[in-house]
């Protein structure tokens, strides 16, 4: 009963700190502090597993390469918990750090020297019959002195980032550190006692320790740099590990070795950890290409010339944008007259054809009809001065795999700065007009309008961070909760830390209400049906100051579902950009 229960308790620690390490790593390896997790849940799981091994199927120096991944990941926890510290409190006590990393190094190194560690046999006990052996008290010594001053130094460094108010993960990681304690104490109690105990508490320990530190990094991940960590969490941990006892009993069934179902758990965890952080990277990379494309609009925008320059930045943001999005073709066409003009083409619709008003009378990001022919997909109006002046139209992809809302708003955000190249060539050109009568004026106001172009699509491009714009949605659902107001993430980034937290709650709320304001596009809300420019506010007011139910106002406002969830993640964005204008305090 002890020999099953004993490795049930290694192989579900291997396999916990082995998806643990691969999760976190996926969500944010380019942070140091992940990094290093990573590190302590990758020699935990090694050590486990070595555990696990050596019940069933032991080995002479096994015990050796426990001992030796046990002290990798305890001086990998050290230095994770000197590394969360305040940089004034690591300067204090970086010889202490310098220290135990030399020591980490020579037990690391004498271990690998086949040095007397603890027997060769199971790991069933822990058993303390080789500290008094004479051959082995020096080492035995060194080692209990070493684990001694790791964890007391260790410890210290959490009470004093837990003095200076270091975070919800502090105490999160003063838990986890706490099981280490015990477990070390454990150890220990054998020697104090002079008679074996069984390992199966000690590994339990150090579970909840490893599960309770690999929560703590995922929360710094969340609140400390804002990353969306803790929505997927309970997702992955069923997807891979019921995965992982999906393939124990199938390997159980046909009769395997525990030793060898083991691995085979372990594979099919190491396996798909890979994929997912394979599956993150890929996305990462899709993003960097978004915000590429977003600067080269930018950039487009600033350099605009006359109307030939015009079609240029037009063609060129065209292509990046097909590109971006993996169309396989798509137009710009300008409204002349009753009807439109193909301007820009990217495989698609030749240069100059004409198009039907009645063709892409859409007012917003919607399907385009099956008559426009290259298979194009979706069309996106171009508004300028309240007026429709082109429309963009994308092709489907080549490989037929649908385009998501992110690709959709993409979409969307590129006809708002088409609509904006049109109005500023529309004001060149009047401007142009005047010139030999007014060359001096006509010089000030074209630099005043590349000026301010620059500005607007600046504030058109500059997206908040994701981890940002959810705690502003987060803090509008709870506008009237004081205390949750007070407590969220938002308080912080706007620079309202100190005082009482329902203060800070109030504070947050006027700012929210106030943001939610500068949306208002005149003092005096017209009837119903309101016109387009009152869409933003009316949907962000309604639904969280009026708290009025979302049927409501799209009843009111005469828009679908889609429509209305679109404008509403715009409207977000901007009162997002709203807030980091205004800066902190």
């Amino acid at each position: 009963m002890l020999l099953s229960l004993t490795a049930l308790v290694d192989l579900l620690g291997s396999a916990v700190c082995l998806w643990f390490a691969g999760y976190l790593l996926a969500r944010g390896y380019q942070s140091r502090v992940t990094v290093r997790a990573a590190v302590v849940l990758l020699a935990l799981a090694a050590s486990f597993f070595v555990a696990f091994q050596q019940l069933h199927q032991p080995w002479p120096g096994g015990a050796n390469v426990w001992a030796a991944l046990l002290t990798v990941a305890l001086l990998g926890w050290y230095d994770l918990v000197y590394q969360l510290q305040p940089a004034p409190a690591r300067l204090k006590t970086r010889w202490i750090a310098r220290l135990i990393y030399l020591g980490g190094a020579v037990k690391f190194s004498s271990l690998l020297a086949q040095i007397p560690a603890a027997g060769a046999g199971g790991h069933l006990w822990v058993s303390p019959a080789w500290v008094f052996s004479d051959d082995a008290v020096g080492p035995a010594l060194a080692d209990l002195a070493f684990q001694t001053v790791t964890t007391v130094a260790a410890f210290q460094h959490l009470r004093s980032g837990a003095r200076v108010g270091h975070g919800p993960h502090s105490r999160s990681t003063m838990v986890a550190s706490t099981l280490v304690v015990a477990s070390v104490l454990y150890g220990l109690a054998a020697i104090m006692l002079s008679r074996p105990l069984p390992s199966l508490v000690q590994d339990a320990l150090l579970l909840g320790a490893v599960s309770v530190l690999g929560y703590a990094v995922a929360i710094h991940q969340t609140f400390v740099e804002r990353r969306t960590t803790l929505q997927d969490f309970p997702v992955s941990c069923l997807a891979v590990l019921g995965l992982a006892l999906i393939y124990i009993l199938a390997a159980w069934r046909y009769g395997l070795a525990p030793a060898e179902v083991g691995l085979i758990a372990l594979l099919a965890i190491l396996t798909h950890s890979l994929y997912d952080l394979a599956r993150e990277f890929l996305d990462r990379l899709l993003h960097r290409q978004e915000a590429a494309l977003r600067h080269q609009l930018h950039a487009l925008a600033r350099d605009l010339g006359g109307e030939a320059a015009a079609r240029t930045s037009l063609q060129r943001g065209l292509s990046a944008l097909c590109q971006v999005l993996g169309a396989a073709g798509g137009f710009i066409a300008e409204r002349r007259g009753p009807g439109y003009t193909v301007t820009a083409t990217y495989r698609s619709l030749p240069l100059d054809s004409p198009l039907a008003a009645s063709a892409v009378a859409n007012e917003d990001v919607s399907p385009s009809p099956a008559h426009l022919g290259y298979r194009i997909a979706w069309l996106a109006p171009a508004f300028a001065g309240g007026e429709k002046v082109a429309v963009i139209g994308v092709s489907e992809r080549a490989s037929r795999r649908r385009f998501s809302d992110a690709d959709l708003d993409l979409l969307s955000e590129t006809a708002d700065w088409v609509g904006l190249t049109l109005a500023l060539q529309a004001r060149q050109q009047s401007s142009q007009t005047r010139l030999t009568e007014l060359a001096a004026v006509v010089q000030t106001q074209a630099l005043n309008l590349q000026s301010a172009g620059e500005e607007l699509v600046a504030a058109i491009d500059r997206s908040p961070e994701a981890a940002f714009l959810q705690a502003v949605e987060q803090a509008l659902r709870q506008l009237a909760d004081y205390d949750a107001l007070g407590q969220s993430p938002l308080a912080g980034r706007l620079g309202l830390a100190s005082g009482a937290h329902l203060e800070r709650g109030k504070l947050v709320r006027q700012r929210l209400v106030d943001a939610i304001e500068r949306l208002r596009p005149a003092p005096q809300r017209p009837p119903e049906p309101l016109p387009r420019e009152w869409h933003s506010y009316a949907i962000l007011h309604d639904a969280y100051v009026a708290d009025t139910p979302n049927r409501e106002i799209m009843a009111r406002l005469y828009i679908s579902e889609a429509t209305f969830a679109r404008q509403r993640r715009k409207a977000l964005r901007a009162i997002a950009r709203a807030l980091l204008e205004a800066g902190p305090g």
